[in-house]
Formats: C-alpha cells, structure tokens, sequence
C-alpha cells in the first residue's frame, strides 16, 4: 500500500475527492483518519488534514474554523453524511474570509444536501480557498423592492354620492341611485392609484374632477346606465377612457348583458333647388320642376 505526502493539495475531479493527507491510503480507497462530528464544535489542530463526517441532525449544527492563520498550508474536507432537515453551518473565525476577498467574500456556507463537501486550504493569513463545494453558496445582494399596486381589490357598492378615497385603488365603484355623483379625491392619493366606475342607475351619473382635469380637460364625466370607465392618475391629474355619448338622431339602449346603440328617421325642414330643378326653396309644402329633365322607363 502507497501513502501520500502531507505536503499536496487534496485533488478534486467531479464529485471524487482524492485526500492526499498522511495516512490515507489511495489503494484502499479509505480514510482511516476521518474525524466524526454531530454537535457544534469549533475545530482545533486534531481535525488539522482530516477528513470530518458532520452529521446535522434535525437541529443542525455549526463548525467554526480555526483561525486561518494558525493552520498555515494546512486544509480539511468537511463530508456532510445524514439527510435530515438541518444543516451543517461552516462559518470563518474572526474577520477570516472564505474562497475570496472584499465585497464578494463569503463568512459562512451551509451544507443543506447529504454528501455536500466542502474542502478548504489555509493561506497561513486570513484567508481560506474553498477547493470543492457543492454547497449553497453565499447569498447574493437584495433587490430594491418595486413599487406596490392594486389588481382586483373587490366592490365597493354606493347608493348616495360618493367622495373616492385612497383605500379604493383598484376597486370597481358601483353607484345605484338618482342622479348621483362620484366625486374624485381633490389630490390625488399616489401616482399608481386608479379605480374602475360602473353606473347601475336609470339616471345619469357625474364623476367630478374636484379642481383637477380629466384627459388634460375642465369637463366632468357622465355615464349611462351600465356603463363603466377606468380611471388613472399620475398623482398630479386623472386620465380616464371617454364615456359614450349619443349624437343626433342616435338612441343608446342601456342594458345589464349590453349596449344597443339604434339610428332614428331623420326630417326635412328646407328644400333649396338649383338650375335645372325651380321651386325651391321650400320650407313647408311646395312642388318643384324640371323643365328640361326626361324621364325614361326600361321594360
């Protein structure tokens, strides 16, 4: 049987780690020189070039290194061998860092998977190189936070006219009484504010702009029953998507399941004529001609 010299570097190759420690024997595939461990423990010269079987536990435990400069070219191989819930803590000693240094130098790894390992090597100063890992590595810096919004926050059912108010961002606002008014918030609460409007009575219903405009303009809102519109802010004025409005000659037919939208007959109050045509003009009854038309018929 052939040993290796203390003076080399553990091997590492995929998930196979040679320990070329003394007193581990290659031929054998062994480690006759492995240290079990299964409480807290701060590791000391005897797990110096050892291998160390850490069993977590449930409770999980912590392993604090040495002092990186008290193990000056020395290394150990920390084998997590249990699958229980805890885990094995590795943590640095002191102001010691771990694979790295400034910003990015880690202070702790966890051992979260059975056969996890991490095997480190002293840099005699205050530094330890993690030689293989397959540990959850140090957590990275936390993103700014987004800002917060409303999506579907419910109902909020009105039967008298209503001040909106900022605990309705993101509700549909339902008004069901005569002649109402839903008066907007004369600031407005927070540039992601907005709510939706629905008119469930036969009268028409006002939205208020409340000294700010809407769509850039002074006008207030009317809705017909059953119609709904949105309404948006960028903390400063309202923009909402335009109501329907019937024009001449137009009749809107409101109802819970649609919209019927109708043209009506239309009337004539004034007839002007010019050349060929004579007779006009004519306001109420009168005739005209055409001295100069024919008129054909095809059998």
């Amino acid at each position: 049987m052939r040993r290796l010299s203390s003076s080399r570097k553990p091997f590492v190759t995929g998930l196979l780690v040679l320990w070329s420690c003394t007193g581990i024997a290659l031929a054998q595939g062994t480690f006759p020189q492995d240290k079990s461990v299964s409480t807290s423990t701060t590791l000391n010269a005897s797990h110096m070039n050892h291998l160390i079987l850490a069993t977590a536990g449930s409770g999980g435990i912590t392993l604090t290194l040495p002092a990186a400069s008290a193990w000056h070219n020395s290394y150990t191989c920390i084998l997590r061998v249990d699958s229980a819930a805890g885990n094995v803590t590795i943590v640095r000693s002191g102001s010691d860092t771990i694979n790295s240094a400034g910003a990015n130098a880690a202070t702790s790894y966890t051992l979260s998977l059975q056969w996890g390992q991490l095997c480190l090597y002293s840099d005699g100063a205050a530094k330890w190189e993690a030689a293989y890992t397959n540990t959850t590595g140090p957590t990275g810096a936390t993103g700014p936070t987004g800002a917060t919004g409303a999506v579907g926050a419910g109902v909020n059912s009105q039967t008298i006219s209503y001040l909106a108010v900022a605990g309705d961002t993101g509700k549909l606002l339902t008004m069901n009484g005569s002649n109402l008014t839903l008066t907007l918030p004369a600031a407005a609460p927070s540039a992601t504010w907005y709510v939706a409007v629905e008119n469930l009575n036969p009268t028409a219903l006002t939205i208020a702009r409340n000294g700010l405009t809407i769509n850039g303009g002074s006008s207030n809102i009317s809705l017909g029953q059953f119609q709904e519109t949105s309404i948006w802010t960028d903390g400063s004025n309202y923009f909402t998507g335009p109501a329907l409005a019937a024009g001449s000659n137009i009749t809107l037919t409101p109802a819970s399941n649609g919209l019927t939208i109708a043209g009506q007959p239309g009337t004539v109050s004034s007839i002007a004529t010019t050349s060929p045509i004579t007779g006009g003009a004519i306001t109420t009854t009168g005739a005209i001609a055409c001295a100069t038309c024919v008129t054909s018929a095809s059998s």
